[in-house]
């Protein structure tokens, strides 16, 4: 008989309609409306067809339901516990929340990689040995969504996690799954019935289901009541979806570009897009930026004006293109805003970002949109840090913002609350250790500058331990790989600090910063004039010691030019602690580089910090 003829027409329909309705549901009870068997069954079918590299089947699957669910979460907490600590007692408190969230689900589905089945795949496919990292990702990736998708048709709630990013949890998981030393954790799904529906008591189960090996139970009882339900929410993993609905901007043919625009675009990714990635891993401005430019008009222009006044930053007259291009984006901005009935897409958000840049780089900040970044930002829901553009925008705006209050010593305008939702404080790379220096910079500068109540003397303390937990608990990635004091015998006036990455540099340099502002903020407890001016003089040292290191750092990396503007910015506060000529010279000397190398205005901050430098000697 002929294939086609016995098997069912499947259309392409169907398989777009299942997979479109998978989301992620928050907010669970601990039940479910499926049985242990039937998700066991699904699980064996999804382990029967899904594709895998040279049909490898790297991947293994371990379920843990009712009471066992209860105590692997319960140990998971404890082993997360002392990481998120690390990175600040708020940071934990808000993660601590997310974890019991995880926790109140029925059950978990947790997805291996066999290590043996990845060796045995390459050993026997030498040709393709190299690839075979990436296969097992391919697989596993397609595991999950199905899986995922047939769990949700079947009337469950899912969401997908992921825990491997803490070495800890890791290694806890595999010790309480009791799978081989070769698996490597991949990811799990959290599921629970999406209703209040009560079930009657439940199996407590722990399974191994793999291709070598069948079902073991052990069997407990569950409280016959359930936990309330809290509220359930839905939504998508990226708040642009990159779709052709008839109302989609990517139903229209992409916009061509001109000669000069080509060059301005191309300008825009070779430079400034690496100014705003500085702590984003993914480096969405390089390459998602650029991309949606041929579909959104308000990035496109805010790129050009942006890339426009960078490329003319040593002409005379470099404000008529930049400025054509600056007004057709606000000519379509305000028409976004206008239509976006309270929510501004992550393409809007951008490109008020990129526009925020664009006056930074005039030697007057008026400021224009930094109040309106930071109201769209202070808006975003969990909905939009989900790690895409608008996330990295967010982070952004509050650098833009942290730039902002430390220059005119005001309090933020960012609501730092929101950040929080984000998963930098869940990953251990390099990036999101460096973007939570710059959430432990924000709080310092919330706590000296707060913008409803006194100076805490309590909130102080606990940032400085979290600032300095920060540091002593860094990665060993984040040490310099060549480092050497400042020699005035000879010439030498800088130390020289080199580091591997960008992120390294952003995360230093806003630690030495936070370590300025808590050295400012510590109040001099003494009547004596004597041991007040002694005091202030120790105070002065620090500040000059770790603004040393922060101009340092701005020639660490060759592509952290971002560093030059926080150096800048630094300098503009501060600047007046350099109190010998030689310091002095070298500070404008180190000004003048940044204008002549990014276009960023410092001469009038040369003469400011001039003019202080000689009011100072004169008061002396």
């Amino acid at each position: 008989m002929d294939s086609k003829e016995s098997s069912p027409t499947i259309g392409g329909d169907l398989c777009l309609n299942a997979a479109s309705h998978r989301r992620s549901i928050y907010g669970i009870i601990a039940t479910s409306s499926v049985s242990d068997a039937r998700v066991q069954e699904i699980i064996r079918k999804v382990q029967s067809f899904a594709p895998s590299a040279f049909n490898s089947q790297p991947i293994r699957y371990t379920l843990v339901t009712g009471d066992k669910h209860n105590q692997m979460w319960d140990a998971i907490i404890e082993a997360a516990e002392l990481i998120l600590k690390a990175a600040g007692e708020r940071i934990w408190t808000a993660m601590q929340k997310s974890l019991q969230g995880h926790q109140a689900a029925y059950g978990s589905l947790v997805f291996w990689e066999s290590g043996e089945a990845q060796k045995g795949g390459a050993e026997k496919n030498k040709s393709a040995t190299p690839q075979f990292l990436q296969y097992g990702e391919h697989a596993s990736g397609m595991a999950r969504l199905l899986v995922w998708t047939a769990l949700e048709l079947e009337g469950l709630g899912v969401n997908l996690q992921h825990m491997q990013s803490m070495a800890p949890v890791e290694a806890f998981m595999k010790k309480f799954c009791q799978v081989p030393v070769d698996y490597s954790l991949k990811a799990h799904l959290n599921y629970v019935a999406p209703d209040t529906t009560e079930l009657d008591q439940h199996a407590s189960a722990l399974a191994h289901i793999s291709p070598a090996s069948h079902v073991s139970q052990s069997m407990t009882s569950l409280p016959g009541n359930s936990p309330a339900s809290t509220q359930m929410t839905r939504h998508l993993r990226y708040s642009s979806e990159l779709v052709r609905s008839p109302d989609s901007p990517y139903s229209r043919p992409p916009m061509q570009f001109t000669t000069r625009e080509a060059a301005l675009i191309k300008n825009f990714t070779e430079n400034m897009a690496l100014w705003a990635d500085a702590t984003d891993m993914n480096r969405h401005f390089e390459l998602e930026v650029p991309r949606r430019s041929l579909y959104f008009p308000v990035l496109r222009y805010a790129v050009f004006a942006f890339s426009s006044r960078h490329i003319n930053r040593d002409k005379a007259d470099t404000s008529t293109e930049a400025l054509e291009y600056y007004n057709s984006c606000l000519s379509v901005l305000i028409e976004a805003v206008d239509k976006a009935s309270g929510h501004i897409d992550e393409e809007t958000l951008a490109a008020i970002a990129i526009l925020r840049q664009y006056e930074e780089m005039d030697a007057e900040d008026m400021e224009m949109h930094l109040t309106g970044t930071s109201r769209i930002v202070n808006s975003m829901s969990e909905f939009d840090f989900n790690g895409g553009l608008g996330e990295a925008a967010a982070w952004l705006c509050l650098r833009q913002d942290i730039y902002v209050s430390l220059t005119r010593l005001r309090p933020l305008r960012s609501n730092l609350e929101n950040y929080l939702q984000s998963d930098i404080f869940r990953r251990t790379d390099d990036a999101a250790y460096a973007n939570r220096m710059v959430y432990l910079l924000a709080r310092s500068l919330g706590s000296i500058y707060p913008s409803d109540s006194s100076i805490s003397n309590e909130s102080l303390e606990s940032i400085r331990l979290d600032v300095d937990g920060w540091f002593d608990s860094k990665p060993a990635a984040f040490n310099p790989i060549l480092e050497s004091g400042r020699n005035k015998d000879e010439g030498k006036l800088l130390p020289t600090i080199w580091v591997l990455s960008p992120f390294h540099s952003v995360g230093l340099q806003y630690y030495h910063i936070a370590k300025i502002v808590l050295a400012m903020s510590l109040p001099i407890a003494t009547d004596s004039v004597f041991e007040q001016i002694r005091e202030s003089k120790k105070v002065e040292r620090t500040i000059r010691n770790h603004l040393l290191q922060i101009i340092a750092l701005a020639s660490s990396h060759a592509k952290a030019e971002n560093a030059l503007f926080t150096a800048r910015h630094s300098l503009s506060v501060w600047g007046s602690v350099f109190t010998e000529k030689l310091d002095q010279d070298m500070v404008l000397d180190f000004l003048r580089h940044i204008q002549q190398k990014t276009g960023w205005q410092t001469d009038s901050l040369s003469l400011s910090l001039q003019q202080q430098w000689t009011q100072d000697t004169n008061e002396d």
